[in-house]
């Protein structure tokens, strides 16, 4: 992605986002599916969960797949391109790294919900992302499984439900082969588990 148009949405700077999306006009490179495939790191960094980060990244997929069927004439992606653009310049942004430790070689696989327990909470998330990371590369389906119900056991009926669709929506793009970058699917997971952790603890 463009670095000028990185900062200029980071940084809210409507004035040069618009002459970035200008330029598009004349730009025959152009392309929906590409400028939202180079936006979604982008999309993932924006932290606030409750104002429908996950879905505006859903809805950004959905149209890049339409823009790969060639469903929108070119009028039409500019024009999204500029809602997308926009829509994502007005959110607010966090800096986060993956540990660049990486996977502990005695990393174990949970074999029961237990034992999962045992290993992983809310509370020491921060700790155990190795752990957490090393069950859904090796055991998806009951990771996913004992997540659920591990943030289950913390429900009261004043819940924000985007604490608990935030974890859905995480690890639904987590295993989504329309990204095929690593570093934003894991970003996903840890901000869907910092979020929960912040305001239900």
């Amino acid at each position: 992605m463009d670095s000028q148009l990185k900062k200029a949405v980071i940084n809210h700077q409507q004035e040069k986002i618009e002459e970035y999306l200008k330029k598009l006009e004349t730009d025959n490179s152009f392309s929906l599916a590409s400028l939202i495939e180079d936006l979604l790191s982008l999309m993932l960094m924006e932290c606030s969960l409750r104002y429908g980060s996950f879905h505006f990244v859903k809805m950004s997929l959905f149209l890049r797949e339409l823009s790969q069927k060639n469903y929108f004439s070119r009028e039409s992606e500019l024009e999204i391109a500029g809602v997308v653009v926009l829509g994502l310049s007005e959110r607010h942004f966090i800096n986060l790294e993956a540990d660049s430790s990486g996977y502990k070689e005695k990393t174990q696989i949970a074999e029961s919900y237990q034992q999962f327990k045992d290993n992983f909470s809310p509370a020491n998330y921060k700790d155990k992302l190795d752990f957490l990371f090393y069950n859904l590369d090796q055991n998806y389906k009951e990771t996913v499984n004992y997540l659920h119900r591990l943030f289950a056991e913390y429900y009261n009926p004043s819940w924000n439900p985007h604490y608990y669709t935030g974890l859905y929506c995480a690890l639904e793009l987590y295993k989504s082969e329309k990204i095929n970058d690593n570093k934003v699917k894991k970003m996903a997971v840890i901000q869907a588990v910092e979020y929960f952790a912040d305001n239900v603890l």
